[in-house]
C-alpha cells in the first residue's frame, strides 16, 4: 500500500529522529529509513522490516501494540503505526511522583508484565525505553510501541550480532535493574504476574510462532514487489537473509524459554 492511500494527501508533520525519517499524519506515524540507515551491506529498510516482524509476533501472543502496517512510497518500504492516545509510562509515573519501581501501582500494569517472556524471545531490551517512553498508558491499558531494538538490531540501528543468540540471556538481564530500564520494571514483577506471563507465552506453540514469522515474511515480500522506483532484488535478498538468520534463533530461544518458565 502506498502510504498516501493510508493517510491521505495532506502535508505531514516531519519529526526529527536519529534513525528514521518520521512523518506524522492524522492518526498515523509513518517511518521511512533515514540517511544513517543501510550504510553497510544492509538495505536501508531492513531495521524497519525487522521491527514489523516484532510487531507481528507481539500480536500473535495477544500483547498490546498499536495498529501497524507496511507501506511504501514507490521507492522505499516504510512502517505506519496508529498513534495511541495517552501519556508515556515515564510521563505518567513522573506526574505521580513515582519512578519505574512503582510500575505495579499503575492501572493496567498487568499488560506490561504479560508480555515479559515475549520481550525476552524478541530480545527487546529497550521495551520500556530510556525514560519509560516506549510504553503508552492508553485508555484500555499499557501499549508497547517502537520495538525497533528487537531481534537483530539495537535501537539506534547497530547490529546485535551474537548478542541476539540461541539462548535468551535476557531471562536474567531483563530482570536485572543494574542492566537497564527493563530490569527496573521486571525485576519487581510480582510472582502472580510472572505466572500469568508464562501462561501468555505457553498459549502459542512453536508451529504457531513459525506461522506468524512466515506470514510476516510473505507480507514483506508482497510489499517489496509493489516498489516501482528501485531495484527490488537487493532488498528481497536482504529480507531473505535476515529471516533465514532470525527463524532458527527464534526457535531455539522459544524452546529455552519454555524450559525456564515458572510452574
Amino acid at each position: 500500500m502506498h502510504w498516501q492511500e493510508l493517510v491521505g494527501d495532506g502535508s505531514p508533520e516531519r519529526i526529527d529522529d536519529a534513525t528514521n525519517e518520521v512523518r506524522v499524519h492524522g492518526d498515523f506515524v509513518v517511518k521511512f529509513p533515514g540517511l544513517g540507515c543501510g550504510l553497510g551491506d544492509d538495505p536501508p529498510e531492513l531495521q524497519l522490516l525487522v521491527e514489523y516482524l516484532a510487531y507481528r509476533v507481539y500480536t500473535r501472543y495477544g500483547v498490546r501494540v498499536p495498529e501497524h502496517r507496511l507501506v511504501h512510497d514507490g521507492r522505499q518500504v516504510g512502517l505506519a503505526t496508529r498513534k495511541v492516545p495517552g501519556p508515556s509510562l515515564g510521563s505518567y509515573l513522573r506526574s505521580k511522583g513515582w519512578d519505574l519501581e512503582q510500575v505495579p501501582r499503575v492501572p493496567g500494569a498487568r499488560d506490561l508484565y504479560d508480555g515479559f517472556f515475549v520481550d525476552v524471545l524478541l530480545a527487546n531490551w529497550d521495551v520500556v525505553g530510556l525514560t519509560g517512553d516506549n510504553v503508552i498508558v492508553g485508555a484500555d491499558g499499557l501499549v508497547r510501541i517502537d520495538p525497533g531494538g528487537a531481534l537483530t538490531f539495537r535501537a539506534q540501528g547497530a547490529r546485535k550480532g551474537e548478542a541476539f543468540g540461541d539462548f535468551p540471556g535476557e531471562l536474567t538481564t531483563m530482570r536485572d535493574p543494574r542492566v537497564g530500564t527493563a530490569g527496573r520494571v521486571f525485576g519487581r514483577m510480582p510472582a502472580p504476574c510472572e505466572a500469568r506471563a508464562a501462561e501468555v507465552f505457553r498459549a502459542v506453540s512453536r508451529p504457531g510462532l513459525r506461522m506468524a514469522v512466515e506470514a510476516a515474511r510473505d507480507e514483506i515480500r508482497a510489499t517489496v514487489r509493489e516498489l516501482g522506483e528501485r531495484d527490488r532484488a537487493e532488498l528481497g535478498r536482504g529480507v531473505e537473509r535476515e529471516f533465514d538468520e532470525i527463524t532458527p534463533r527464534l526457535a531455539s530461544r522459544f524452546e529455552a524459554i519454555l524450559r525456564h518458565l515458572p510452574g
